[in-house]
């Protein structure tokens, strides 16, 4: 059986954007709320519920967010936020029994297909290989209602498979490019379009039209057809 982590940083300092007001509780509401409507509902909605989803958030913001949380209904045992604090003790709990698992990389406010986990678990890369990148899915501005292919060499989607001894003597992986670098490891591509990248009031970088952009879908039967598979209700 395959140990699956995913994370995401939730309010996590970000260096290149010290003008974000990631502390303050009308941003974090913000963007629960994006979270809980999307990148949340894409978990819970996993045909195969055999992983455990950390959400990392800064321990200074703690009290907003749990006031916050209690707002909505319980999450599920396999969904938690936690203070980021934590990341290395809960991963490393997780992992006690496992010779090597997978840690999932996505943002707090993308998505992927309902199907991904249960793919993870049947696909078996090559003995070398040390992530499973996806590169290719779609990008959705949820306030403008525009699809459109998104495609990137070496996205922020995918998946390190980890000894976890290595892991628990803290021998990580480094991209100190970001997610640029992880093509520079042994890699597989997973080639369905696995992950919506989500556009909306509040991102710092995201564009929907961008170099990554490879066309809008503007035929609203195959446009509903994909965002129904992610269970997003389009009108």
């Amino acid at each position: 059986m395959k140990n699956i982590i995913i994370t995401s940083s939730f309010n996590l300092p970000m260096g290149a954007h010290p003008e974000v007001d990631r502390l303050s509780e009308y941003w974090i509401e913000y963007r629960i709320n994006i979270f809980m409507n999307y990148t949340y509902k894409s978990f819970v909605n996993q045909t195969n519920q055999d992983f455990t989803y950390f959400i990392k958030y800064d321990p200074l913001s703690e009290n907003i967010i749990k006031n916050i949380l209690s707002k909505y209904p319980q999450l599920p045992n396999n969904i938690k936020f936690i203070s980021n604090n934590e990341t290395y003790f809960q991963i490393t709990k997780q992992i006690s029994n496992y010779d090597y698992f997978y840690l999932v990389r996505i943002d707090a406010d993308d998505m992927f297909h309902p199907t991904f986990i249960q793919q993870l678990i049947d696909y078996n890369p090559k003995d070398k290989t040390k992530v499973l990148i996806n590169q290719d899915g779609y990008i959705y501005d949820i306030e403008n209602h525009l699809l459109a292919v998104w495609s990137y060499l070496s996205p922020p989607f995918y998946t390190l498979i980890y000894n976890s001894e290595d892991f628990k003597n803290r021998i990580f992986y480094k991209f100190p490019g970001g997610h640029k670098d992880v093509v520079k490891l042994d890699y597989e591509v997973l080639d369905k379009k696995n992950f919506i990248v989500l556009v909306h009031g509040k991102n710092t970088e995201t564009k929907f039209f961008s170099i990554f952009n490879k066309g809008l879908i503007e035929d609203l039967e195959l446009k509903n057809s994909i965002l129904n598979e992610f269970d997003i209700k389009y009108i």
